[in-house]
């Protein structure tokens, strides 16, 4: 096999282990023998129309069976690619719990000025849930008489809304013992706010850790350029030896786990 056509047969092999060995993939498994019939003719189907995909990836795989270097190579690929989506993921779900979380602290704020106003505050919830919309659950338990302090705990239990189990605290206990709920809300709010200033630095603070971790994972590329730059031949060199390939993958594996373990270090003395 060619180096061309070895290195395209690499990339579909390394997408095609991303598909098949994703954690998606690993937990559609894992509920499929313990679902309900409609749950698991709905996986079923799902799996029904993965199969020409799966037969493609496995022709690819038996083609790469002949060159094992390749298929290393194909290997690291599929692990750069899921790291890749990894982070990813977690800079999104960074953003939206950071939003979140904002948008808490603007909702105590308003809150407190609808309850200051004297607005009552089942008034407040619904003319405040056309701005929040996460909060038209709240609102909605509040104008039937329903069980208040449950429907903010179900929304705090969405990501970046965790402060919001406050907010239920302090509407139970005002309901309870009639104390005045805007100023245990004040409080709230302040707190909040001290609480995001907090974060803010500590996420700034985070920063250069996260760029250095991925910075010393990407160098090893540039020394691929170099090398060529230099004459040489690397790609050729990988994909043509085994031992060579395989420190590859090794390499490879130990730098995208530098990157996860920074990351998950990072994200845990952030709060996130």
């Amino acid at each position: 096999m060619s180096l061309p056509w070895a290195l395209v047969a690499a990339g579909c092999a390394a997408a095609a282990c991303l598909v098949l060995l994703g954690p998606a993939a690993a937990t559609g498994l894992a509920r499929l023998g313990s679902s309900a019939p409609s749950t698991r003719s709905r996986w079923v189907g799902r799996a029904w129309r993965a199969g020409p995909p799966a037969l493609g990836v496995g022709a690819t795989l038996v083609l790469l069976a002949s060159e094992p270097a390749v298929l290393l190579l194909a290997l690291a690929g599929a692990v750069v690619a899921w790291a890749a989506l990894d982070l990813r993921r977690r800079q999104r779900a960074r953003a939206e719990a950071t939003t979140r979380r904002d948008a808490v602290a603007e909702l105590c704020d308003a809150l407190v000025a609808a309850l200051g106003a004297g607005v009552p505050a089942e008034t407040a919830l619904s003319d405040l849930a056309g701005d929040w919309p996460f909060l038209r659950p709240v609102a909605r338990t509040a104008g039937l008489g329903g069980d208040v302090p449950a429907a903010w705990r179900d929304v705090a239990r969405q990501r970046g809304g965790a402060d919001l189990g406050h907010v239920a605290a302090a509407w139970e206990v005002s309901t309870r013992t009639g104390s005045p709920l805007a100023a245990t809300v004040a409080r709230i709010a302040g707190a909040l706010r001290d609480t995001q200033e907090v974060r803010r630095e500590v996420e700034s603070s985070l920063g250069p850790s996260r760029a250095t971790a991925r910075l010393l994972a990407v160098l090893p590329v540039l020394g691929l350029g170099l090398g060529a730059g230099l004459g040489g031949d690397p790609l050729s060199m990988m994909a043509s030896s085994v031992p060579v390939a395989g420190c590859v993958l090794v390499g490879v594996g130990l730098a995208v786990t530098g990157v996860v373990w920074v990351e998950r270090v990072a994200d845990a003395a952030a709060g996130t």
